[in-house]
């Protein structure tokens, strides 16, 4: 389960008629996990040049990164792991210097047992 948790002031610094000043932390759950997986990198970036960010995430007892896309509350998530054993860390950068965003992937290989 991946489960955002805002900010204490979340809406407060900027805010609107559309998005109440809000105090305390709240939680939601964009996308329950079934397996109870473990998720082990988390990283927000707008890949796609849409303008709302995807979540990039990694599993590695599962051997996938999983990007979720929320639009509207409702997420959609799409699955990599093509070679994948135990991909650990995710970094979003523009490695070639096409101007288009990246996905990195750390793959430690293998994972000690448990």
């Amino acid at each position: 389960m991946l489960i955002i948790l805002t900010s204490l002031l979340s809406g407060c610094i900027e805010s609107s008629e559309k998005v109440p000043c809000v105090e305390g932390l709240s939680t939601t759950e964009l996308f329950s996990d079934p397996e109870n997986s473990t998720i082990a990198n988390i990283r927000l970036a707008d890949l796609d040049d849409n303008g709302i960010e995807e979540i990039f995430s990694t599993y590695p007892l599962d051997g996938k990164v999983i990007r979720a896309l929320c639009d509207g509350g409702e997420c959609v998530e799409n699955e990599f792991n093509e070679n994948l054993t135990a991909p650990v860390r995710t970094h979003i950068v523009d490695i070639d210097g096409d101007g288009l965003k990246d996905l990195i992937v750390s793959d430690i290989g293998i994972l000690p047992p448990i």
